[in-house]
């Protein structure tokens, strides 16, 4: 099930079902941590005028622990088959965080990870969930950046990774989360060999 989101009001304006869409393809890069969804549905149910720029949709956690990944359409165009279709491309919603606002050289003296990362993400939608990170550093900011880039530093300065997540209620959003934790999913004991 995809959730549509008003890019204004963060509530919930359309719900795809899941024998409504399909060709989805999700892709998430820890190392890049570029995240993308892209999926084909019909251009002429009720939802379908809620699939624009700019508005986001929610989809379940791949981990399937009851979360979720909030999105952002940057691309959704309809095109000719047997009916008419939609084909919407999505970016993650946290890049919005290269934009939110600049962040000036500084010196953050002695600061924990949390600490850190709240200052960077100081009015931003965003906030500091779970950090499991341990010790301060000190971090000096030498040039002009963003709220993103900053998180990136934080966590490789503390050795950790960073995970984005959105909380709801009912049809509203009511939290964005950034968490530092050691080790993002988990080793399940399989390794695979081509060749």
């Amino acid at each position: 099930m995809i959730h549509i989101i008003d890019k204004q009001s963060d509530e919930i304006v359309g719900i795809i079902p899941p024998n409504e869409f399909w060709d989805d393809n999700y892709h998430r890069s820890l190392e890049t941590t570029a995240e993308t969804f892209d999926f084909t549905t019909f251009a002429d149910r009720e939802y379908s005028e809620y699939l624009t720029g700019r508005n986001k949709v929610i989809i379940p956690n791949e981990d399937g622990d009851g979360g979720y990944r909030e999105l952002t359409i940057w691309h959704a165009g309809k095109t000719h088959k047997d009916s008419l279709y939609i084909e919407v491309f999505t970016k993650a919603s946290y890049n919005d965080l290269r934009k939110a606002q600049v962040i000036k050289p500084q010196t953050l003296k002695s600061q924990s990870a949390s600490t850190a990362a709240a200052t960077m993400l100081r009015n931003t939608e965003w906030s500091v969930g779970l950090v499991e990170g341990k010790g301060s550093r000190t971090i000096h900011v030498e040039k002009h950046t963003d709220p993103y880039s900053m998180l990136k530093r934080i966590a490789t300065e503390f050795d950790l990774e960073l995970d984005f997540r959105i909380e709801t209620k009912g049809n509203k959003i009511t939290g964005r989360y950034v968490d530092l934790v050691q080790q993002i999913g988990q080793w399940r004991g399989r390794e695979i060999e081509f060749g």
